[in-house]
């Protein structure tokens, strides 16, 4: 994998075009942008969060500020919920400890 290195401007240049495309996309009501791009380190790619990557992950855009805290309370509950069980998975199946 190719790795990048860029300015704070070419960074801020590169999230201002993820989020206008993202923004013109119909059904895309936030985004969040999370790894090592937001952490101004090197990156291979810059990862969209999902689901519970939004937990640490930076806002890039929201449309409506209600749905997006109520997106995020959201997952921080079936998070908080399902941790135990994924903190076993990843020990049992992956062995990561």
């Amino acid at each position: 994998m190719k790795v990048h290195r860029l300015s704070i401007l070419e960074r801020d240049a590169l999230k201002g075009w993820i989020m206008t495309y993202l923004m013109s996309r119909e059904g895309i009501p936030f985004a969040y942008i999370h790894g090592s791009f937001p952490e101004n380190r090197s990156f291979g790619d810059v990862d969209v969060a999902f689901r519970f990557h939004v937990i640490g992950g930076e806002l890039l855009f929201s449309r409506d500020e209600k749905t997006g805290c109520d997106f995020e309370e959201r997952t921080m509950r079936e998070y908080n919920g399902c941790s135990h069980y994924l903190e076993l998975y990843r020990r049992e199946a992956l062995g990561i400890r």
